[in-house]
């Protein structure tokens, strides 16, 4: 692998690690069990390792213990693209949908 490429494998690894950061940042306190700490923690750990896909896998644990909102799993959907993982891109994408339908729902009760 040439220096460009490891420059932009690196930016690409920031910029996952940003996405996941930031869906973590979204899980409300006050909504946190102990099996989401658990995720939570071990997302911490496998993002500290480097281990990106891993560290989502832990998230998508957490947001489904909770219900998370729409944003969570826009976030989600972002990094799983950042890795080029197809796949949960648009099964998050799915989730952001029936999330805000939900959401919405809710609100006009």
């Amino acid at each position: 692998m040439n220096v460009i490429d490891q420059i932009k494998l690196s930016l690409r690894w920031k910029r996952t690690s940003a996405l996941l950061e930031a869906a973590a940042a979204l899980i409300e306190s006050d909504q946190r069990a102990s099996e989401v700490e658990d995720s939570l923690s071990k997302f911490e750990e496998f993002l500290d390792h480097n281990e990106l896909e891993c560290a989502m896998n832990m998230l998508e644990q957490a947001s489904d213990s909770i219900s998370a909102p729409a944003v969570v799993w826009i976030k989600l959907a972002e990094a799983a693209a950042s890795m080029e993982l197809t796949q949960h891109e648009h099964e998050f994408l799915g989730r952001a949908i029936q999330g805000g339908e939900n959401t919405a729902l809710n609100t006009s009760d």
